[in-house]
């Protein structure tokens, strides 16, 4: 979704997505020198902590792998290239298993897997970790169930049950080649060609920068239609934003005169996960005997 975020949470390179609190934490893609990485490494996922030093203080990487039944009562492996910039830190390796809204215990389940130290030339690091059976659980209805697997690289004492005590860490740290399977030990890593990352990506996130057109008949006044297409099915029923040419949201720019709609525009609330068909209302269109097409940018978001 880009190659820098400097906000909680914020996405970057498929997927991954970093939180944290206190300091100044900025995520980026960046290109390892070849050599130093399989030559299939084309980015790496950065992660600089500066000025973090209260308790409640933290930053971590983390991916949301869909389904909590995911490794249910399976032992796993995770294995992953880390290095940082300075120094030998730890990362403290962390499993969730979220279970939906209605669980009359915590929906949360913690799992920490343990401490690696790294050093500052890329190495490939990996334990194992028993994830609980979740049999007797109850999954809530509305899909959000996940497991969540997380890379602590700061923690204040707040959250040392979480990180077995990793403590704050200001440092850099860069993360290639994340594997999760079931078993004792790591297998080879298992790259994904770039259309098949691309299509599980947008399984969650589509952005369409110019492709949502529209049909307006002037002479039904703001009556506006338009069917939008995604590339993959989503996970579920998309939440749509759309944006005009220039960035404005809930704004449509039409080609027979450049103007944008007013800005009381309602993205599609009947959606499908393969396409969205849209008939609204438009203030701003103005009278005329003319047709026009309009075009806008939309985010379709199941995450």
């Amino acid at each position: 979704r880009g190659f820098s975020a400097s906000s909680s949470p914020g996405y970057v390179l498929d997927r991954w997505q970093t939180l944290f609190s206190g300091g100044a934490v900025t995520h980026s893609g960046e290109r390892p020198e070849l050599g130093d990485l399989p030559e299939s490494a084309k980015y790496c996922a950065r992660l600089s902590v500066s000025g973090q030093s209260a308790v409640g203080d933290f930053a971590y990487l983390q991916q949301r792998i869909e389904s909590v039944r995911t490794f249910s009562g399976k032992q796993v492996a995770v294995s992953f290239w880390a290095k940082a910039s300075t120094g030998t830190p730890k990362v403290a390796v962390y499993f969730e298993q979220y279970f939906g809204p209605g669980q009359f215990d915590s929906p949360y389940v913690p799992i920490y897997a343990g401490q690696i130290t790294i050093s500052t030339t890329w190495t490939r690091y990996s334990l194992s970790v028993a994830i609980p059976s979740i049999l007797g659980k109850y999954i809530g209805a509305d899909s959000s169930d996940q497991l969540m697997l997380r890379f602590w690289v700061s923690a204040g004492a707040n959250y040392n049950s979480s990180t077995g005590s990793l403590g704050i860490q200001n440092n850099t740290f860069d993360f290639w080649g994340v594997q999760g399977e079931e078993g004792y030990s790591a297998s080879a890593f298992k790259q994904k060609s770039l259309a098949e990352e691309l299509r599980a990506c947008q399984r969650y996130y589509y952005y369409c920068a110019l492709g949502g057109y529209l049909f307006h008949d002037y002479n039904s006044g703001n009556a506006c239609c338009s069917f939008l297409t995604f590339p993959s099915p989503m996970r579920l029923s998309p939440t749509i934003t759309v944006r005009d040419g220039v960035g404005n949201i809930n704004k449509i720019t039409f080609s027979s005169d450049g103007a944008n709609l007013a800005d009381n525009i309602t993205p599609p609330s009947a959606k499908l996960i393969t396409n969205a068909g849209w008939n609204f209302n438009a203030g701003g269109l103005g009278a005329a005997t003319s047709r026009g097409i309009g075009w806008f940018a939309y985010i379709a978001d199941a995450e």
